[in-house]
């Protein structure tokens, strides 16, 4: 079985670098293949920049517009599944 574990980002630069780096190291201990996918919902704090210089390895989605995180979900849970959805404001 695979599992995509899927982050919806809007303007949380530094809260997501850590909860990435959280991720990183839970994912390890994961009995199964899993890819790590950020959605960035048209941050303007260089979110995106950031996950392309330090986590090249993470799939990255840019909207092109922003949405309502609840739309950012429901777009995310039709692409990716199975999938782990953490919101921005979860606190790993």
């Amino acid at each position: 079985m695979n599992l995509s574990i899927v982050i919806t980002t809007f303007n949380t630069k530094s809260l997501l670098r850590k909860a990435i780096k959280t991720i990183f190291e839970a994912a390890e201990l994961l009995p199964c293949q899993h890819e790590i996918i950020v959605v960035d919902n048209h941050s303007s704090d260089k979110t995106a920049e950031m996950i392309k210089e330090e986590f090249p390895a993470i799939q990255l989605i840019i909207m092109q517009a922003s949405f309502l995180i609840t739309e950012t979900a429901i777009f995310t849970a039709k692409k990716f599944q199975p999938a782990l959805l953490n919101q921005q404001s979860t606190k790993l």
